[in-house]
């Protein structure tokens, strides 16, 4: 299960951004966290991994494979099928769906994550 933690710069705001996720990484594998031992990565390593990790869930999500994260989540691709509608709030009514928006990512959150955020 995922400790859910928020770096005191980031309290008040919204929205975590890719390098407040890399700061806040960072400062966990140099400070420790609690049991972990402390690793000696600079920012720029840990961007690189940051990306990898992000870059790696893309490519598997580009080939068709779902990526499952126990105690976090799994992100899937959802295939729409051609001709299929989505409700335009515009028009206020159904539309048929772009080409290049038949297949998307979904996200569906395991339990853990879930009781996680709805303690706080």
């Amino acid at each position: 299960m995922y400790a859910i933690t928020v770096n005191s710069a980031l309290q008040g705001r919204c929205l975590m951004r890719k390098q407040d996720l890399v700061d806040d990484i960072w400062v966990k594998i140099r400070m420790g966290n609690g049991k972990q031992t402390r690793l000696p990565a600079t920012k720029s390593q840990t961007t690189k991994l940051v990306a990898a990790v992000f870059n790696t869930v893309a490519e598997a999500l580009a080939h068709g494979e779902s990526v499952s994260l126990p105690g976090f989540g799994k992100f899937q691709i959802k295939q729409y099928p051609k001709g299929s509608e989505v409700f335009s709030p515009w028009k206020k009514t159904k539309v048929p769906r772009r080409p290049d928006r038949l297949r998307t990512v979904k996200f569906r959150p395991f339990g853990a994550l879930v009781r996680q955020l709805n303690q706080h």
